[in-house]
């Protein structure tokens, strides 16, 4: 769904996305906080809404678990990731691994990095033995454990 601000467009949202918000519901797109105003079929009309809180909208993804690819292609990341603080690779040389591991630019790679660089200087990055081991199935097989998106 295409989303304008008077006749600019802003960018496009999924349909999925934008059906959990109500016409007067702030939030976020291309950086600036706008609130709903008209819904239309193809484009959606907003307004600057530079003063309010936005709304969140909330999607029921902490109960549904990743797909046993993904959940074990975020593990291998944050595993690798680890290994990497581990042995203090420098953090240009990090951010680069990281931005071709997941193909996401340097700009993404660089909070990513800021991130798990906090978290591994005050706690362990989560990795499959210390993430969650109540959840291992009874094959004790640890690729097979259930990744749950979290809401926070």
């Amino acid at each position: 769904m295409r989303v304008s601000l008077h006749t600019r467009l802003l960018g496009s949202v999924e349909e999925g996305s934008i059906r959990g918000l109500r016409v007067g519901d702030g939030f976020t797109l291309a950086g600036r906080p706008v609130r709903l105003e008209r819904v239309g079929i193809v484009e959606h009309q907003v307004t600057r809404a530079d003063a309010a809180t936005p709304t969140v909208p909330r999607w029921d993804t902490n109960k549904f678990p990743l797909a046993n690819r993904v959940a074990g292609e975020i593990r291998a990341f944050l595993s690798e990731l680890r290994a990497r603080f581990d042995v203090r690779e420098r953090p240009a040389t990090l951010i680069l691994g990281i931005s071709q591991r997941i193909d996401c630019g340097t700009t993404n790679a660089a909070i990513i990095h800021r991130v798990h660089a906090v978290q591994h200087g005050i706690s362990e990055i989560p990795i499959p033995a210390i993430a969650n081991p109540s959840s291992t199935p009874s094959s004790g097989d640890p690729q097979m454990t259930p990744c749950l998106a979290s809401s926070g």
